[in-house]
């Protein structure tokens, strides 16, 4: 998949997934990309892949117009980041009492919900998370929500 004869599209999108299955081993303390030859990859190669990897997935729901209202993320995260708002202001409004609300996804629903938002994430990897805090600021009814990745 990776032949000069594939398309760049193709290629890149195989690359994506060797940068996968290369962290993937990297995360479990495993030999990286075992083969009867014994290559390795080298500092340049891996940080190569890594880039297109990471770019790869910073671009799964964006629109090629650049727009976000175009992009997928719109409809691939739409309920997700409904639900997060939900919550928030249920809390805001004195609804509920919870303090803290965890939800877990895969990298890809990340990226979707990171387009939705119209965040640019430099990568998106093992671990990677969105933290929204919800802070009461002047006014009895007013907040404001903070953004960490």
């Amino acid at each position: 998949r990776l032949s000069p004869s594939q398309s760049m599209m193709d290629r890149l999108i195989a690359a994506k997934d060797v940068d996968t299955q290369v962290a993937i081993e990297e995360a479990h303390n495993r030999p990286v990309l075992v083969n009867e030859k014994g290559i390795l990859l080298n500092k340049a190669e891996r940080e190569m892949l890594q880039e297109i990897g990471n770019e790869v997935k910073r671009r799964w729901y964006g629109a090629a117009s650049g727009l976000r209202r175009e992009s997928y993320g719109q409809k691939g995260a739409g309920y997700l980041a409904h639900k997060i708002w939900r919550h928030m202001q249920q809390r805001a409004e004195g609804k509920s009492n919870l303090r803290f609300v965890q939800m877990s996804c895969h990298d890809t629903t990340l990226a979707a919900l990171a387009t939705h938002l119209g965040l640019e994430l430099p990568t998106i990897g093992f671990g990677a998370f969105l933290a929204f805090e919800l802070h009461h600021q002047g006014k009895r009814d007013e907040f404001v929500v903070k953004t960490f990745y």
